[in-house]
């Protein structure tokens, strides 16, 4: 069982890995993007050259902003999935069905320096928001081979925030990932202890992640 658990959870890493950076995905977020590189092309001649009217007629508005609507939805789609995913691959850290160094390996493809991408830095925040505190626990333990491998450990998990760190900094940057990193930052200063808040009704983002969470479990256990 648990090898077959990891197998999917490679596989899913493996197709994360083959999407990089969302910014669209699919047959329609790739029609859509094409065809609105047309539209603009096309009017860009049009004004130019002065022979046709540029404005579009309402149909072509229309489909144009159906079909940005669609590339939109598939993007969110992807996001979605990715960040179920690497929640999922955390919560099986957690429950020790993955080990510290596949952590390692998520982390290091995530984040391979201060110039990782944001949608790439989404996902890291994700990972360590599931199983940071576990992660950093178990690389500063001292492991059968002694100091040297804990020393080792901990200047992995030091060279990590540091480059967290550089990150928030960094010259651009969304603040929205500026802030997620600076939350994982926030927690691991805190010894990885969410602050106390009054539990409420889930908002609709949250809604979707453990639908979505739920899915890929379902999918996994699916496929043993």
């Amino acid at each position: 069982f648990r090898k077959t658990l990891l197998n999917c959870c490679q596989q899913e890493f493996e197709k994360l890995r083959g999407h990089g950076p969302v910014r669209g995905h699919g047959p329609a977020a790739s029609q859509a993007d094409a065809e609105k590189a047309n539209k603009k092309k096309e009017k860009a001649t049009t004004d130019a050259d002065g022979e046709e009217d540029a404005k579009l007629t309402k149909e072509e508005a229309a489909k144009i902003r159906n079909d940005e609507r669609e590339a939109e939805y598939a993007r969110n789609k992807v996001k979605r999935h990715m960040l179920g995913s690497i929640r999922f691959i955390g919560e099986l850290f957690k429950e020790d069905l993955v080990s510290s160094r596949i952590m390692q390996h998520c982390i290091n493809h995530l984040m391979p320096n201060k110039n990782a991408e944001d949608e790439n830095m989404e996902n890291l925040c994700k990972l360590l928001d599931t199983a940071g505190g576990k992660w950093e626990s178990q690389m500063m333990r001292v492991g059968k081979k002694g100091k040297k491998e804990g020393e080792a450990n901990a200047a992995i998990v030091v060279k990590t925030f540091e480059t967290m760190r550089e990150i928030t900094v960094r010259p651009k940057i969304h603040s929205r990932i500026k802030f997620a990193v600076l939350d994982i930052l926030d927690l691991r200063d805190r010894k990885w202890k969410p602050r106390m808040a009054a539990k409420g009704p889930m908002t609709i983002s949250e809604v979707h992640d453990e639908a979505n969470l739920e899915q890929i479990i379902e999918a996994y256990l699916e496929q043993i």
